[in-house]
């Protein structure tokens, strides 16, 4: 009987001794996963700023593409206009260029050199590989606006999926999104 009491005083004292370590166990499992939420919380906190962030430079890039959209077109129809005006300048040079140089003797250099010059500008407004004409500006800004809404999807799907997925641990989403 007497190695019985010592047994069971054993066996209470490993019981006592294995609480303690099981408390602060689980204390450290809790604070844990209250960092783990924080830092969820933060991230999510921080993609819905980008994805409004995205909105805003989506609908900016949009006005822009619309607004080099219509200088393109307001100066398509000017080069049109202006070439017409110089090639008519040059074809009344052939034709009646003595009778021009004649009557206005001041007039004949000017007009040639503005049909040259209409003439001219109308074929650097066609040319659509200049890379700051307002053509190519709307086509690069309709592009940037499409990749924001695509980035804008992205941002609000990892955010409504992939942050709240506690399979995916914490040191994962830290290197692959922040």
């Amino acid at each position: 009987m007497g190695s019985q009491i010592s047994r069971n005083d054993q066996d209470r004292r490993e019981k006592l001794e294995k609480e303690p370590r099981k408390m602060e166990d689980s204390l450290k499992v809790k604070s844990k996963a209250h960092d783990d939420q924080k830092r969820r919380e933060k991230l999510e906190e921080e993609l819905k700023k980008m994805e409004d962030s995205l909105k805003v430079k989506s609908k900016a890039h949009y006005i822009s593409s619309e607004f080099y959209s219509q200088w393109d077109i307001k100066l398509q129809y000017a080069s049109y206009i202006t070439g017409m005006l110089g090639t008519s300048g040059g074809f009344f040079s052939k034709f009646a260029w003595k009778t021009i140089a004649q009557n206005y003797p001041r007039l004949g250099p000017v007009a040639a050199s503005t049909a040259a010059t209409m003439s001219l500008f109308a074929v650097l407004v066609n040319i659509r590989i200049l890379p700051y004409s307002p053509a190519a500006l709307h086509e690069v800004h309709f592009a940037s606006g499409i990749e924001c809404q695509y980035l804008k999807r992205r941002v609000r799907f990892f955010a409504k999926t992939d942050v709240w997925n506690m399979d995916i641990p914490w040191t994962t989403l830290a290197s692959t999104y922040e």
